[in-house]
């Protein structure tokens, strides 16, 4: 890892044409994104893996249980096509993808508190609602996260070359 006079940072992990990664700055290393990506839909799926046997012992039905799950792909593509092209526009990605992972991280606490919630009614209708509002989160983050990917790699739009 080396820092050029220009700014820009070269890291190399192999020597004889290996991986080489240009870029601007620490956090705009398509490695940094793709770890953040995958570790935001870790933390965003995997305990929802286990949501059908919870709310089989809670006695909601599988189809409230689908309703619920089935919320936040919705929610994803409104925020793929409809809210990230308004967001881009008038903030910066930098501050898009840090508040939409804070957003990310509020709802799922908020989801992990309603074990607390005993009411039928008000669980599912919560549950829909935050799952959403995740969502909207986790599908404007990807989305910016390509957009940053593609203003960052120009030339290698539509290819298979990502670095």
């Amino acid at each position: 890892f080396r820092r050029l006079d220009s700014g820009q940072a070269v890291v190399s992990t192999q020597s004889t044409g290996g991986w080489i990664c240009h870029h601007r700055r620490g956090w705009e290393c398509p490695a940094c994104f793709c770890l953040f990506l995958a570790l935001s839909f870790i933390a965003f799926n995997l305990p929802f893996s286990f949501l059908p046997v919870y709310n089989e012992n809670r006695n909601i039905s599988s189809s409230w249980t689908g309703t619920i799950l089935g919320s936040s792909p919705f929610a994803a593509i409104i925020s793929n096509t409809f809210m990230a092209p308004i967001m881009l526009q008038k903030f910066s990605i930098k501050k898009i993808i840090f508040s939409s992972s804070a957003g990310l991280g509020i709802s799922l606490l908020l989801l992990s508190a309603m074990d607390l919630v005993q009411n039928f009614t008000f669980f599912t209708l919560s549950s829909i609602f935050l799952r959403f509002v995740s969502g909207l989160f986790i599908g404007l983050m990807e989305c910016t996260s390509f957009a940053a990917l593609v203003m960052l790699y120009p030339n290698n739009i539509a290819t298979a070359k990502c670095f």
